[in-house]
């Protein structure tokens, strides 16, 4: 158990980072006042050995480290953040990743090279992370409490992942067998990490890539173990797969939650996503949608754009703040 006291101050600090035309990361901090007593880093990526990332993050010490899927614009880069980490770091990866049918991918074989480059030199001097390969619905932390001795509150932290890998390999398979496709139709999207957290009354869910061939698998999860986080209020969703339009099964996932309270898309130039009438689906759930970038791009632009949103925990308050290219929608 991870206990921590704090004194009338709780905060929770995402940095949705995008950059131009492709590529993400986020940053996520847990501030006792200025005191940084969490930091999560979810996926990464660098243009021209620019990494916000690694910007954010400084000095303090990694906790989690969630690669999502090994695509360049999810991973690049990722090796410089693993140099700041240490035994107390736990790194998720998808398990699919291991599998020689994915190894063979320039994406993935590049990662999984550069990762275990970093593993190795951190083994031999005794400062490895813990390493998780995710499938299925998995529990990743629920020992973290925070303790207000000046209000009396206690606010629990609570880490899920849910990646049906099994389920979705399984389905392509058969349907291989069956004549209907070849597995080299998989695509590393649908077997992407989704994520959630929840800290005392506040829940964000991180999506990764996921499509809708795996967020309808999640289906019977969610009705299943999670009712009670995919219910009422989300207070965060990063929007999966940059709101393409393979991603509307979300929806039906999100059939039991009233309000998105905050939802953040990046951009991917190439496939001109997001769409408009995915983020419109969002506003439907009374949320305010951010984008960090513009949908149609503008030539005097930086080259990377940031939605930084700060959620009080214990006054359950948030303030938005875009830096660079970001917009609310």
């Amino acid at each position: 158990m991870r206990e921590y006291t704090i004194k009338g101050q709780l905060y929770v600090d995402i940095y949705t980072i995008g950059y131009e035309p492709k590529g993400e990361g986020i940053v996520l901090k847990i501030k006792d006042g200025n005191k940084i007593v969490f930091c999560c880093v979810i996926d990464c990526y660098e243009i021209e050995n620019q990494n916000e990332t690694l910007k954010l993050i400084q000095d303090e010490s990694i906790d989690l480290i969630c690669l999502t899927h090994p695509h360049e614009d999810h991973c690049k880069g990722i090796e410089k953040i693993l140099e700041k980490a240490n035994s107390s770091t736990t790194l998720l990866y998808p398990n699919y990743m291991l599998d020689e049918k994915y190894r063979n991918k320039k994406d993935a074989n590049n990662a999984i090279e550069k990762i275990s480059k970093i593993l190795i030199k951190r083994r031999d001097n005794n400062s490895k992370p813990r390493t998780m390969a995710c499938v299925g619905r998995q529990c990743i932390m629920d020992d973290i409490k925070f303790f207000d001795i000046e209000n009396g509150g206690k606010y629990g932290m609570y880490v899920n992942t849910y990646t049906p890998l099994s389920v979705v390999l399984d389905k392509r398979k058969a349907k291989e067998f069956l004549g209907e496709n070849t597995i080299g139709d998989i695509q590393d999207n649908n077997l992407s990490i989704m994520m959630s957290i929840t800290i005392g009354r506040l829940k964000l869910l991180f999506c990764g890539d996921t499509e809708d061939e795996t967020i309808t698998e999640l289906n019977d999860v969610v009705n299943k173990e999670e009712g009670h986080f995919f219910n009422g209020v989300i207070d965060y969703v990063k929007i999966p797969h940059h709101g393409s339009d393979g991603t509307l099964e979300m929806f039906n996932l999100l059939s039991n939650v009233n309000t998105v309270s905050n939802s953040v898309s990046t951009v991917y130039r190439i496939s001109k996503i997001p769409k408009i009438k995915v983020l419109e689906e969002y506003r439907k759930k009374r949320s305010k949608v951010y984008c960090t970038g513009h949908i149609d791009k503008d030539e005097n632009i930086s080259n990377y754009g940031i939605v930084k949103q700060r959620f009080d925990i214990i006054n359950e308050t948030v303030k938005s703040e875009l830096i660079k290219n970001a917009v609310e929608i």
